[in-house]
């Protein structure tokens, strides 16, 4: 008889909403493949992510290295999800969570920065990021005239969401960039209104709106939680002590535009504050 031969490869880290999706069990479906992984389709609302990039976030699981195993995962494969392994048989392939790592978002800074010096914080971060990516990138929106009541807000917001392309249209990286900061920081950014009307409204529009992945992602926002990337920037602009070249450089490899994106929604949220 014919032998398969199983490729095994260890997971290192694991988000813990992801670690809480794999305990339920259940059979997952593959929904998209990326240089950096493949994004799992779970029973339960949220989208697991696999990958070899050492950046985690709630939702993502992390591969040790990079192997050629993800160049055998198709879109639609099946995917069994236990507690200790994710499986895909069609593709030969076993990740061992046995000795992973439980990852979990920082603290939010009990202490901020008054808003004027997070302004050059983040003009600082703006500039450090467009010099990285080169010619041609813009970060928009901190310009535009935005109001803090919750429902003109949100209808603002609203239509963002599903603007542009792929699994993370740009539209809904920058209202997760928005959402996050106002929620992570609300004592400091959010002034005025009802944020958490404001949050149901867009994760319910966004559901309906967007892709799944991006619903999970601004869903997270308004927990004040998302990927390290863009939780390192939000912190940095309200006056965490990291590296503004490493923070910079992150966000700027975030995807084709999601850092680029996520900023300007920081930048939008940071102005809107100063402006009431």
């Amino acid at each position: 008889p014919n032998r398969v031969y199983l490729r095994y490869r260890s997971v290192i880290r694991i988000g813990y909403l992801a670690k809480r999706i794999l305990a339920e069990g259940g059979t997952a479906g593959v929904l998209g493949r990326t240089s950096q992984g493949v994004y799992l389709s779970t029973p339960s609302r949220w989208v697991v992510f696999c990958s070899w990039n050492r950046f985690c976030s709630p939702m993502t699981v992390i591969l040790d290295g990079k192997g050629d195993d993800l160049e055998r995962v198709d879109v639609g494969m099946r995917a069994h999800l236990e507690v200790n392994k994710i499986s895909i048989p069609d593709a030969n392939i076993v990740w061992n969570l046995d000795r992973s790592l439980e990852w979990l978002p920082s603290e939010a800074l009990e202490d901020t920065l008054a808003i004027g010096d997070c302004v050059g914080r983040l003009d600082s971060l703006r500039c450090t990021v467009l010099r990285i990516k080169g010619n041609g990138v813009e970060i928009t929106g901190a310009a535009s005239p935005w109001d803090q009541d919750s429902d003109r807000l949100g209808d603002a917001l609203s239509q963002h969401l599903g603007a542009g392309e792929g699994l993370t249209p740009s539209g809904d990286d920058f209202v997760t960039g928005f959402l996050l900061a106002v929620n992570r920081y609300k004592a400091s950014i959010w002034l005025k209104g009802n944020l958490d009307s404001l949050n149901h409204q867009i994760v319910a529009e966004a559901y309906l709106k967007t892709t799944r992945l991006s619903a999970n992602l601004i869903e997270m926002a308004t927990w004040g939680e998302s990927d390290e990337r863009l939780l390192n920037a939000v912190d940095y602009v309200l006056g965490a002590e990291h590296a503004l070249e490493n923070v910079a450089a992150d966000l700027s490899g975030w995807g084709h535009s999601s850092g680029i994106a996520g900023l300007a929604g920081l930048e939008v949220a940071i102005g809107n504050t100063l402006r009431s």
